[in-house]
C-alpha cells in the first residue's frame, strides 16, 4: 500500500475552483469573459484566446499568470473557502491545471519522498493524476516508472516538477529522461517519446506547450534541445540544438504578425518559428544560468517591442543587465535577482 500524503496542490486547486465563479457543469466550456489581453498592443500572447475558464498549462492560458477577471478568495482555512481536500499518492512541484470537469496533477513516490524514509532509487515512480473538478475524487492515476540510471539526489523540488498541459484531445506531461507522454482524458495512453536521456542535479522542471498540432518541450537537461513533436502521434517534427543552462517552460508569442516561441538560456534569449524550429533572432544577456524567463508581451513604443524578465538564484552580487536592453532592475535579495530587456526585432 503506497503511503498518502496531503499535497498542498490538491486544496489549491479547490481554491480556485470555489471562487472564480467559471462554469463547472464540465461542458465545452466556451468563452464566458471578455478576453483580457484584446486591447494589448502589437506584441502579445499566442494563446489569448483560449477559454478563460480554462487553466490547462502551466502559468494558464497565456502563460503569464494572469487570471483575466476570475474573482479569487483572499483568504481561507481549515473552515473557509475550502471546498474539498484530497489525499493524493506522492508528493510533487508541478501546479495543478484544469480542462473541462478534470484537474490534472503530477506526483511521485517510492524514493526521496518528504516524511518518509529515504527508500530506494529503484522504486521511483512519477504519476500523472485526473481528479474531478466537483469534487476532489481521483478520476485516475498513472504511475511512470523511472528507467535507471537516474539522479540520487534533486534540488529542493523533487522528482516531479513540470507541470501538465490539456487540450480537447487529452494532456501531455513531461517526465524527463522518462519523455513526453500523452493520455486521453480517460486516462488511455496515446504515444510516448524520448527527448534525451541526460539527468542533472536540478532535474527537471519545463513543461509542455501547445502550438497548432505540436507540442513543444524545453529539453535542455535530456538533450541541450527544444523539440517539437506531433501532438496527435509524438513523433518528431523539428529539433533546436544549443539549449543551454534552461529550465524554464517556453512562451508563445504574437509580435509583428507572426508568432515565435522564446526561450532563455545561458547568456541569451532565443526566438523561433514554432512551425519550423527556425531561429528568428537572439538577445544577449549576462544571465550565467537561467532558470526562468517571462515575457509581459505588452508594447511599450507601439512598434512591437518586446520585455522580458528573467531570474536567477545566484550568490554573485553585482546587477546584471541586458546588453540589448534599455531597462535594469537591481537584485531584490542577496540570493535572488531579476532583471529586465526590451529587444526588437
Amino acid at each position: 500500500m503506497i503511503a498518502r500524503h496531503f499535497v498542498f496542490a490538491a486544496t489549491l486547486c479547490c481554491l480556485l475552483l470555489y471562487g472564480c465563479g467559471a462554469d463547472q457543469s464540465g461542458g465545452d466550456n466556451a468563452a464566458t469573459a471578455a478576453d483580457p489581453v484584446k486591447k494589448r498592443p502589437a506584441a502579445r500572447s499566442a494563446t489569448a484566446k483560449v477559454a478563460s475558464a480554462e487553466w490547462s498549462r502551466f502559468r494558464g492560458p497565456e502563460g503569464s499568470g494572469s487570471a483575466g477577471d476570475a474573482s479569487l478568495p483572499l483568504t481561507w482555512g481549515p473552515s473557509e473557502n475550502i471546498a474539498w481536500k484530497t489525499p493524493l499518492p506522492g508528493a510533487g512541484a508541478s501546479s495543478p491545471i484544469v480542462f473541462g470537469d478534470h484537474i490534472y496533477l503530477t506526483a511521485y513516490t517510492g524514493y526521496l519522498v518528504p516524511g518518509e524514509d529515504g527508500g530506494d532509487l529503484s522504486q521511483l515512480k512519477r504519476y500523472l493524476l485526473a481528479l474531478s473538478r466537483t469534487d476532489g475524487k481521483i478520476l485516475w492515476d498513472k504511475a511512470i516508472p523511472a528507467p535507471l540510471p537516474e539522479e540520487e539526489r534533486i534540488r529542493d523540488h523533487g522528482y516531479a516538477a513540470s507541470t501538465p498541459a490539456a487540450d480537447a484531445a487529452g494532456v501531455c506531461v513531461f517526465f524527463g529522461k522518462s519523455g513526453v507522454i500523452a493520455f486521453d482524458h480517460q486516462g488511455e495512453q496515446q504515444w510516448q517519446t524520448s527527448v534525451g536521456q541526460k539527468t542533472n542535479g536540478w532535474g527537471s522542471s519545463a513543461s509542455p506547450v501547445f502550438y497548432q498540432d505540436l507540442v513543444l518541450i524545453n529539453a535542455s537537461v535530456e538533450s541541450d534541445s527544444l523539440v517539437a513533436l506531433n501532438r496527435q502521434t509524438g513523433k518528431e517534427v523539428w529539433r533546436a540544438s544549443g539549449i543551454k543552462e534552461a529550465w524554464n517552460t517556453p512562451i508563445l508569442v504574437e509580435a509583428q504578425g507572426r508568432t515565435e516561441v522564446v526561450v532563455a538560456i545561458q547568456g541569451k534569449i532565443l526566438a523561433f518559428d514554432p512551425a519550423t524550429g527556425k531561429a528568428l533572432w537572439s538577445c544577449n544577456t549576462d544571465i550565467t544560468w537561467c532558470l526562468t524567463t517571462e515575457s509581459s508581451t505588452r508594447s511599450a513604443d507601439g512598434r512591437g517591442s518586446r520585455r522580458w524578465r528573467c531570474g536567477r538564484v545566484d550568490r554573485a552580487m553585482s546587477p546584471p543587465v541586458t546588453d540589448c536592453g534599455r531597462s535594469r532592475k537591481a537584485p531584490t535579495s542577496p540570493r535572488r535577482s531579476s532583471w529586465m530587456g526590451i529587444c526588437t526585432s
